[in-house]
């Protein structure tokens, strides 16, 4: 891999954001060059839950694109995914709850 290369890709393309995404990163090489570049290595793996994850709670392309921002974005993305879970959990429980107690003809809960 030639960081001279996927700089002047970068420059031609006028792109913000460099991710390097593989099946999986060892060594330190590759890992200095991107901490000092500012770019992301994202695993195969870890770009697919993240695809999975912006489907299932309909996260805006804004949202997923931090995952670009070096150093922390993918670990920003994390937190804001795991926020939404939390969110929806929380709603699919109430909602839930609200429908048992329609069903059983229950004081709703306040």
């Amino acid at each position: 891999m030639s960081d001279v290369a996927i700089d002047t890709h970068k420059e031609k393309r006028f792109a913000e954001y460099v991710a390097i995404i593989g099946p999986a990163f060892s060594g330190d090489t590759i890992k200095n060059m991107v901490k000092r570049k500012q770019w992301v290595l994202i695993t195969a793996d870890e770009l697919g839950q993240v695809v999975s994850s912006a489907d299932a709670l309909g996260l805006r392309p804004a949202d997923v694109g931090m995952l670009f921002e070096a150093p922390d974005g993918l670990s920003r993305l994390a937190g804001l995914i795991g926020t939404r879970q939390r969110e929806l959990d929380i709603l699919s429980l109430v909602i839930s709850r609200l429908k048992t107690e329609l069903e059983t003809e229950e004081d709703v809960s306040t």
